[in-house]
């Protein structure tokens, strides 16, 4: 499953433009701009920690 989680928000972050996201979403600026960011950035690194957690569990 965190496979498939990475995946989709890789997807999500790279693959959609800002304007597809944005008008999906449809919701302020502010809001957006943090979505943006997590799914981005943090998300696929929190979700690679998780995967590497659940097959080595170093933590």
């Amino acid at each position: 499953m965190p496979i498939g989680a990475l995946l989709i928000s890789i997807f999500a972050g790279y693959y959609y433009t800002k304007d597809i996201s944005r008008k999906e979403l449809a919701s302020s600026s502010l809001m957006f701009n943090i979505w943006y960011l997590l799914i981005r950035y943090v998300s696929p690194i929190a979700i690679f920690l998780i995967f590497i957690q659940g097959i080595l569990p170093l933590f």
